[in-house]
């Protein structure tokens, strides 16, 4: 435990309350890591930079915050055994997707929000257990299916009305998004 400005043994630059750990620059609190920069909070991680903090059991994780068991993860947070993530949030039990909130088991999908068992699909908002969808709000058990709405097929020119809807009144809801926060990829 303590200060260091001098890189040799352990390479400690500029870094508080280290250790055993080794390869820490700039950072604070990090206990069990190693080749950490920026950072702070760690626990037992290794190759942590550019602003993350608070990672435990994690790997590769870039300007993130609040990854548990967690590799490869890039400007995302509060997630849970997640691998290869890219601009999300609240996630379980994630891989191989990006642009997703608050979801578990979503795998290789893109900008999924409120997803549970999405696989291999994208523009999902509110759904479950989809396989190779697109463009679904409100749905259930569908697989290979594209411009749906309460598992009802819809032109695509309906979809977007009601999408656009949608995004209307999540963004102007301030008690909606004060605790969500969604993004605008959907």
């Amino acid at each position: 435990l303590g200060y260091r400005l001098v890189p040799f043994p352990y390479r400690w630059v500029d870094s508080v309350f280290c250790k055993k750990s080794y390869d820490i620059i700039h950072s604070s609190y990090v206990y069990k890591s190693h080749n950490i920069e920026c950072s702070s909070e760690i626990l037992n991680s290794r190759f942590i930079k550019h602003n993350s903090y608070n990672i435990k059991d994690s790997a590769y994780v870039d300007n993130s915050s609040y990854c548990y068991q967690s590799n490869k993860i890039f400007q995302s947070w509060n997630l849970v055994s997640c691998s290869e993530i890219k601009n999300s949030n609240e996630l379980y039990h994630c891989c191989h997707s990006e642009n997703c909130n608050y979801g578990y088991r979503i795998n290789d999908s893109k900008n999924v929000i409120f997803g549970y068992e999405i696989n291999n699909s994208e523009n999902i908002f509110g759904s479950i257990l989809l396989n190779d969808c697109k463009n679904c709000i409100f749905c259930s058990n569908l697989s290979g299916q594209e411009n749906m709405i309460f598992n009802k097929p819809v032109s695509e020119g309906e979809f977007l009305a009601i999408k656009n809807k949608l995004d209307e009144i999540l963004n102007n809801s301030p008690k909606i998004l004060s605790y969500v926060n969604l993004p605008k990829h959907i």
